[in-house]
């Protein structure tokens, strides 16, 4: 006889209630936001490392130039007024930078070979670089010149060929891509290297217009491996190589250091004087400090910075690529990293 009872099986939901599903987003969200970080630092890592190998291809590109003319790339800005040595600039003075001289040593032959210094000496403009093949040039994005970390845009308008505006009034109207590694000139304050006069000088004022190698206002216990006429040989450096900065991280800020994206002028690699820059501003410098600050088409304010945590690197003089704090003493230390011959006996700080 059957079973005259039917057992009904009770139904189970195995769904979410809301309170689950809240608790599992929040579960997430916490994760997410300890996890976030984490990834941003190995990003930041990645491109902080990636900065610093472009700084040692840099200096194994220097050293190839050296072994073959005997002197750092050469550095040469014609506008300079030579007025402190015989006048105009010297007749076989070729507007080149540093950079631009050391293009076959960066396997950037193809660039440099499409530049014609002969044609730099025509009536209509003495030093001119403005010719079709040198704008093709100076517009090519070079991956080793930038540094991953700086999110300001990889090429720019208006910017300064030459120092020098005498000898070429179109000079700081120039447009091409930009680099963060610049030249070292040294603890001075010089040309368009002068930050505001509100800024409290560390460095004496150096006059602008003579060599690398000639010593009004002291030069040669001030200057660096690059000059605006010049450049370094090794056996300039007599305070040691590996204790002196021959290129340094410059992320050229124009407003301030809080608005990293926009970018003032001063940062055209092929510029001879966009190219180099002085090194007795402290390291990250905010050039929102200086009442003024930097104007529309200045770059005075701006010099060793990165947009890196801490500090900023640089490479020395023996090829070494340093990580240098933002609170080394400026009067001191800075300045004994910064010049070639200054006699300073300072301890360099480890990396």
């Amino acid at each position: 006889m059957g079973n005259v009872f039917s057992l009904k099986k009770r139904s189970r939901s195995f769904g979410f209630t809301l309170i689950e599903l809240l608790v599992v987003i929040a579960i997430i969200a916490v994760l997410v936001a300890l996890l976030l970080p984490a990834v941003q630092q190995a990003r930041e890592s990645a491109r902080r490392g990636q900065c610093r190998n472009n700084l040692k291809q840099i200096g194994i590109s220097c050293f190839a130039y050296e072994e073959t003319y005997g002197q750092f790339p050469q550095n040469f800005d014609p506008t300079r007024n030579r007025h402190l040595t015989g006048g105009t600039p010297p007749p076989t003075g070729v507007g080149i930078s540093w950079i631009t001289a050391m293009l076959p040593f960066m396997d950037q032959a193809a660039l440099f070979e499409q530049l014609d210094f002969t044609r730099q000496n025509n009536s209509a403009n003495k030093y001119s670089m403005d010719t079709a093949e040198s704008q093709r040039v100076r517009r090519a994005i070079i991956s080793g010149l930038l540094c991953p970390s700086n999110p300001q845009p990889k090429t720019f308008s208006g910017g300064p060929y030459y120092d020098g505006q005498g000898w070429n009034q179109q000079s700081r109207n120039m447009d091409g891509a930009r680099t963060d590694y610049f030249g070292n000139m040294g603890f001075v304050w010089t040309g368009w290297k002068d930050c505001g006069p509100d800024m409290p000088q560390t460095a004496p004022w150096v006059w602008p217009d003579q060599l690398h190698n000639e010593n009004a206002d002291n030069l040669q216990a001030l200057v660096g491996v690059f000059w605006w006429m010049g450049s370094a040989r090794i056996a300039d450096i007599t305070d040691g190589s590996s204790n002196t900065v021959a290129v340094f991280e410059n992320h050229h800020w124009n407003f301030s250091k809080d608005q990293p994206s926009v970018s003032n002028l001063g940062g055209l690699w092929f510029s001879p004087g966009g190219s180099i820059d002085v090194l007795q501003k402290p390291i990250n410098f905010d050039p929102a400090s200086v009442p003024g600050g930097n104007g529309g088409d200045d770059s005075r304010c701006t010099s060793w910075s990165s947009t890196h945590v801490g500090g900023a690197h640089a490479l020395m003089g023996d090829g070494v690529v340093k990580f240098f704090s933002e609170n080394i003493n400026v009067a001191t230390v800075q300045r004994a990293l910064s010049t070639r011959a200054g006699g300073e006996n300072v301890s360099v700080p480890a990396d």
